[in-house]
């Protein structure tokens, strides 16, 4: 079953259709337009935004495996790319403070 997500912008469209209905597994395609051309076109992910320790997985494999290696790069390393306790404080409370708002528009 392919399960789509469409965004529509002032300056053009993206469409992310997959193979099930979570972002976290599954393989995905992402297709845009943009300005006056009404054609989507497919989108290639650029290479760097995959994880050049995980060369040649794609899809579910390297979903799955991405989030350890930052993990261990930040534990080896003494890094900080994987978000932390204090990150995610601030992400909920900023939800939080959107919601509030949302409820007083």
């Amino acid at each position: 079953m392919s399960r789509d997500g469409a965004i529509n912008g002032t300056d053009g469209d993206l469409v992310i259709t997959g193979d099930t209905g979570h972002l976290q597994v599954g393989e995905f395609s992402i297709a845009g337009a943009h300005g006056s051309d009404a054609e989507l076109s497919r989108l290639t992910v650029p290479e760097r935004y995959f994880d050049p320790a995980l060369q040649g997985l794609r899809g579910t494999p390297h979903t799955t495996s991405a989030p350890y290696a930052q993990i261990q790069r930040d534990l080896t390393e003494g890094g900080s790319e994987v978000p932390d306790f204090a990150h995610a404080a601030r992400h909920h409370r900023l939800l939080d403070r959107i919601e509030r708002t949302a409820e007083h528009a």
